[in-house]
């Protein structure tokens, strides 16, 4: 909706309207001159007249000033209305996007959670009798799966979901590891961990969990699902670094800038949320993720800083 229903310059819009004012002013003194001339019988009466005419002059021109300026300002009030709807219905159409970016990112990290837990199914079923650290791992996928389920409830109420809480990074790492070799993904990989031990976060360790589950699974992936993959956690300038490196065949420079955009894969069969979940990880832990070639291992190299606190203070969260 346009204040004017005209693509014209405004200013000569008000031209116009000045020249038509002038025109009538000039029009209603020439007029009324000669009427009161022709009126008048003396000066006494001429001047009374040109009083009248006067006061009515200045009746109509204030009576006509408040009829525009009225007709302006509802037409402002119109236009702004309009515009503050199209805003709203703007602003909410993107947050239902992002909803859903979000809500598949999570359904993504589920995915990888169910692979592992009916691989793990698959076994008992097959007369293999559980062992204590598979027990573990089958617990870990499903408090995570739990917690991710929460996550998507909350969703729906425009939270974040999952709670901050104390996470020992070096324990978690090398768990998620455990983890990581039962997803079939990841099966015939050579994984492999130099973790330094003391490393404590204030984190959403479902989050943590799975940004760094989606590393490892992208890493296997990159190598075919056969070659080498190297997690490293060791601290860095007030900060946890968390390396994954492979031996794949890397990424090019064109393709890193566009790796953590939603939905963008460049695996025939990928959905492009892992990474996204990555980032959106990372971000909400106030930290950095960078991607570039590994040189260790000569293939891609993903590392993420997250701001470390002491044990005691990590300690101390409700």
């Amino acid at each position: 909706m346009e204040l004017f229903p005209t693509k014209r310059n405004p200013w000569l819009i008000a031209g116009a309207f000045a020249a038509g004012y002038l025109v009538v002013c000039e029009a209603y003194i020439w007029i009324s001159d000669e009427v009161a001339r022709r009126l008048a019988g003396s000066m006494e009466e001429m001047t009374r007249i040109a009083q009248l005419k006067g006061a009515i002059f200045v009746f109509a021109t204030a009576l006509l000033i408040f009829a525009a300026i009225g007709w302006l300002l509802q037409r402002i009030a119109r236009h702004e209305q309009a515009a503050y709807c199209q805003r709203e219905a703007m602003l909410l159409s993107e947050q239902r996007a992002m909803a859903g970016v979000f809500a598949a990112s999570i359904a993504h990290d589920m995915n990888n959670l169910l692979v592992i837990l009916r691989g793990e199914v698959a076994l008992l079923q097959g007369g293999i009798t559980p062992t204590s650290e598979g027990v573990k791992h089958l617990d870990l996928a499903g408090q995570s799966l739990l917690a991710l389920a929460r996550r998507l409830m909350d969703l729906g109420r425009n939270a974040v979901g999952t709670a901050v809480e104390a996470v020992d990074l070096s324990r978690e790492c090398r768990e998620l590891v455990g983890l990581a070799r039962k997803h079939q993904r990841v099966g015939e990989c050579t994984l492999e961990t130099e973790v330094t031990p003391g490393l404590h976060l204030r984190a959403k360790a479902v989050l943590l969990r799975q940004a760094l589950l989606n590393l490892l699974l992208n890493a296997a992936d990159a190598t075919g699902g056969t070659g080498r993959i190297l997690m490293r956690v060791f601290p860095k300038d007030e900060a946890a670094c968390i390396e994954v490196h492979d031996n794949g065949p890397g990424i090019p420079d064109g393709v890193r800038e566009r790796l953590f955009t939603p939905f963008y894969t460049t695996k025939a069969r990928g959905s492009g949320l892992g990474l996204l979940s990555v980032k959106m990880c990372v971000e909400e832990h106030g930290g950095t993720v960078t991607v570039e070639t590994s040189s260790i291992l000569k293939g891609a190299c993903f590392r993420l800083l997250l701001p470390l606190v002491s044990p005691a203070a990590a300690g101390s969260l409700p």
